[in-house]
C-alpha cells in the first residue's frame, strides 16, 4: 500500500513540470497574434494634386484613419469626397479647406468654419476599396482610390476577397484567402508538433518513473530478506 503511494506520488511530482512547460511553450509556438498599432495615414493635398493619389493594400487597416491637408497655395481652398460604398456616388464631404485659419489673440479661430485637415475614421469591417475626389478653388480635380485592409492580427496582407486593380497598372487581381489558409495550417502544425513533444516526455518520464519503483520494490525486498 505504502509502495504504491509513493510511486504515485513520485509520478505526480514529474508530470507538474511537465504541464508548467506545456503552458510556456504554447505562446510560443502559435502564430503572432498581436494587433497592429492604429494610426492615421496623411494624405497631402499639393497644388498638383493628392500625395499619394493612390494607396495599395497593406498599408491602412480597419481602425485606422486618413488624414487630409491642406498644404497648397494659401490663396485656393480644396474640398475632399468619399466613397464609402463603392457605389460611385460620394458619400462623405469635408468643409472648405485652407493652408491656415487665422487666429485670435487667444489661439481661437477667427473663422469657426475654417478647417486645414480633414479625417475619415474607418471601423472593423469596413474593409474595401475606397475613390476619393479632390476640388480645388482652382477648378481643377483629381481622383485616387486607397484600400483599407482587413486587421487580422498577423502578418499584414491585402483584405480578402478584394482586387487591387488600381495600384496594379490595370491589371486586375483577385485576392484570396490565403493568408488565413495558411494561418491556420500553420497553427495545426505547431499544435501537432506540441502534442509531439508532450506525448514524448509524458513517455520518458513514466519510463524512468517505472524504473525508479522497480528499484526500491527491490532495495525493499532485499531489506526484508536481510530482516
Amino acid at each position: 500500500m505504502s509502495r504504491e503511494y509513493k510511486g504515485v506520488s513520485r509520478l505526480g511530482r514529474r508530470k507538474k513540470p511537465l504541464l508548467v512547460l506545456f503552458i510556456i511553450i504554447v505562446p510560443i509556438l502559435l502564430p503572432n497574434a498581436t494587433a497592429h498599432e492604429l494610426m492615421d495615414f496623411s494624405m497631402m493635398l499639393k497644388d498638383d494634386g493628392p500625395v499619394p493619389a493612390n494607396i495599395g493594400a497593406g498599408i491602412i487597416f480597419e481602425g485606422d484613419g486618413v488624414f487630409f491637408r491642406h498644404v497648397a497655395n494659401n490663396s485656393t481652398t480644396i474640398t475632399v469626397a468619399v466613397d464609402n460604398n463603392d457605389d460611385g456616388k460620394y458619400d462623405i464631404q469635408s468643409n472648405n479647406l485652407s493652408r491656415e485659419c487665422e487666429l485670435d489673440n487667444e489661439g481661437n479661430k477667427t473663422d469657426p468654419a475654417c478647417e486645414v485637415t480633414f479625417r475619415v475614421d474607418f471601423t472593423i469591417g469596413d474593409a474595401g476599396n475606397y475613390s476619393f475626389l479632390v476640388n480645388s478653388s482652382t477648378g481643377e480635380s483629381w481622383v485616387g482610390s486607397f484600400v483599407i485592409s482587413i486587421d487580422t492580427h498577423v502578418d499584414p496582407g491585402s483584405p480578402i476577397g478584394y482586387s487591387n486593380e488600381q495600384n496594379d497598372g490595370g491589371e486586375d487581381g483577385e485576392i484570396g484567402g490565403g493568408d488565413d489558409l495558411d494561418f491556420l495550417r500553420q497553427s495545426i502544425g505547431n499544435l501537432l508538433l506540441l502534442l509531439g513533444i508532450f506525448c514524448i516526455l509524458f513517455v520518458v518520464v513514466g519510463l524512468v518513473d517505472s524504473e525508479e519503483t522497480r528499484n526500491d520494490e527491490s532495495k525493499l525486498e532485499a531489506n526484508q530478506e536481510e530482516e
